[in-house]
């Protein structure tokens, strides 16, 4: 899949986004045609890969997807916990478990740039990324677009 990433930098002599960079470079990421890197303070890329995985987004990393949707850790990090759960079940299977279902996480109320939830970024997650999106303020339930409309009222009340 092709994604464009944003390197930004932190430090005012751009050590860290030359490491990117190099990082980036070694995965087979090139800088997007018709741009230009911005070479003094903040420093600033845009880069074109692509991959088979997603590259992880952090405070100096923005992933957008082919449809120029950002991509966010913590989506992704839903995921790889998905999938680690899944394997433990096929590990335990036939197994009896007495294990509770995860902790609600009070921090996923709100994206990762501590604002509420916008209504397309909220479509944009997968189901189970939801449900726990929606956990976190207190909502069930099992229609997508009802379980959107009830987050952002309650959303648009607390604020």
């Amino acid at each position: 899949m092709k994604y464009e990433v944003h390197v930004s930098s932190k430090d005012m002599f751009g050590h860290d986004v030359v490491d990117m960079l190099l990082h980036f470079g070694s995965l087979g990421a090139k800088v997007k045609e018709g741009t230009f890197p911005r070479m003094k303070f903040p420093y600033s890329v845009i880069l074109e890969l692509e991959a088979e995985e997603t590259p992880m987004p952090s405070g100096q990393v923005r992933v957008f997807d082919y449809k120029n949707k950002e991509i966010f850790a913590n989506v992704l990090l839903d995921q790889l916990r998905e999938k680690e759960k899944a394997k433990v079940k096929e590990d335990k299977q036939g197994n009896f478990s007495t294990e509770q279902e995860d902790e609600i996480d009070p921090s996923l109320s709100l994206n990762p740039e501590g604002k509420p939830w916008t209504k397309e970024q909220l479509e944009d997650l997968q189901w189970e990324s939801l449900k726990r999106v929606a956990a976190s303020v207190g909502l069930k339930g099992r229609d997508k677009q009802k379980l959107i409309r009830q987050y952002l009222e309650k959303m648009s009340e607390s604020q």
